[in-house]
This record gives structure tokens, sequence and C-alpha cells, in this order.
């Protein structure tokens, strides 16, 4: 809520830490003609902020905008903030965000995703959607404890590739972690319409992308969660005999 008011402006000393971390994932990457993109998910209260209670209006200037000011003009870093397309949209695409849930759907995931990508220059995954069923999330029992909340249609989204293809995974082996990114594992596509290697790391938000991002590469790597890979992401890079020709860095804006 802090941040949200904007209460105060984020520890400089912090700003300039994450500069300086993406700046060396992005010199070391740039050394073997890999690049690096970050993709943001913004916050839920960034793009219907109409839904917050009057007492907590957003400020005009976001919490998030000094990174996003200090991380964009890095040389070798695409970097991709959807917000304001999500703004934009939102009335047009249905609902980006799951009513019950603390993360963006399907379609926003993918609208994203589509966004980084013609941002990278890379061609991207047609895809088709429909209404899914009810969903139930991560906020009205897990957060709010309300266990007979009513739930209603049109926030969840089933979708469908135009492309077929086949996808064939196997685990990494010294992946043990267990957190909120998922299965450390890498993913090879049988008809790509990219013929790259990627690394993924990311968060929660990575969950809804990655069906996406496996339609989109011929080879993607999920590394694991920011939190554990980020600070090593420059020395595993250098270290790897196989360098990937881009690297994905996907990450929620309320944990800047």
């Amino acid at each position: 809520m802090a941040k949200l008011r904007f209460a105060s402006p984020p520890p400089p000393d912090e700003v300039e830490e994450m500069r300086t971390l993406f700046v060396e994932i992005a010199e070391t990457a740039a050394q073997s003609g890999t690049r690096v993109a970050l993709l943001v998910g913004p916050n839920k209260s960034s793009v219907y902020p109409e839904f917050l209670p009057p007492e907590l209006t957003p400020a005009d200037i976001r919490y998030f905008d000094a990174f996003a000011q200090a991380l964009d003009p890095i040389p070798n870093l695409t970097f991709h903030d959807p917000t304001a397309g999500f703004v934009r949209d939102k009335g047009t695409e249905g609902e980006l965000y799951y009513r019950t849930d603390t993360h963006w759907n399907s379609k926003g995931a993918f609208l994203a995703w589509a966004g980084l990508l013609k941002a990278l220059g890379l061609p991207v995954p047609e895809v088709t959607f429909s209404p899914g069923p009810e969903y139930e999330g991560d906020i009205i029992k897990g957060l709010a404890g309300m266990e007979s909340y009513p739930l209603h249609s049109g926030d969840n989204w089933l979708f469908e590739f135009r492309r077929e293809f086949e996808l064939q995974r196997r685990g990494i082996p010294d992946a043990t972690v267990s957190d909120s990114f998922g299965a450390r594992e890498v993913v090879t596509n049988s008809k790509p319409p990219s013929d790259m290697t990627v690394w993924v790391v990311g968060d929660s938000f990575a969950l809804a992308v990655k069906p996406f991002i496996e339609a989109s590469f011929r080879e993607v790597h999920h590394k694991g969660h920011w939190r554990e890979r980020l600070p090593r992401l420059a020395q595993d890079l250098e270290a790897a005999d196989d360098k990937p020709d881009l690297i994905v860095v996907i990450r929620v804006e309320r944990t800047f």
C-alpha cells in the first residue's frame, strides 16, 4: 500500500544495485551474442485501479518507475512493460487478470509475451482464445479465507495454437528447488516459428507465459526463480558450453 501511494521513493542504492546487476548480465551476454529481455508483469492495481477502494487511490508516479527509467536504457537489454497497452486494450480484449487471483490470466500473459516478441523483432505464435470455466484463484481462500465467495465467468481463457507441434520435456538434474516458478526443465519444440535456444528466469507470473514461450522457440531452458538465478546469471552464462540465443527474465512489478 505504501508503494501504491508512493509514500516514499525507492532508495537510490536499491535502484542502482538493480541497474548494475542487469548491466553485468547484458554485457556478459553480449560477448557471446546472446540477447537479454526483461518482461514485467504489471501489478493488478496498475491495470485495474478503478476497482480499488477510494482510500487506496494510486499515486500518479509508480514506485516501479524509478527502476524502469534505470533499466530501459541498458544496451543489449530489451525492456518491456505492458502496463500502458493493458490499460488501453482491457476494454476490448476482455479480462486480462483473474478476478479472484493476483496473477494475469492466459490472455493477459499472451498479450504481454506478444508485445515482447514484437519488441525483439521475433515472430509471434498464432493463438485463438475462447471463454473458459469459472476460476477459483489464490485470493478468496488462500489469502482472504472466504470459502463461499461467488465465482463469475469471463476472466478465464482457453487457448489453442494454430500451428501444430509436439513438445518434449526433460528435467534439469540439479534442479531440486520447489517454488512459484514451477518445474526446471528443458523443452524442445518440433516445429517452432523461431529456431532459437532460450533461457527463462522468472517468478509465478512466468507460469501463464510458459506455454507461449514454448510455442515460440526450438529449445527453452526453464532455469528457475529469479531470486535464485538472477544474482548468478552472468556467471552461469560464462560457464555454459552452449550459450543461448536469448535470455528472458519475467518479474512481477511488485517485487521491485
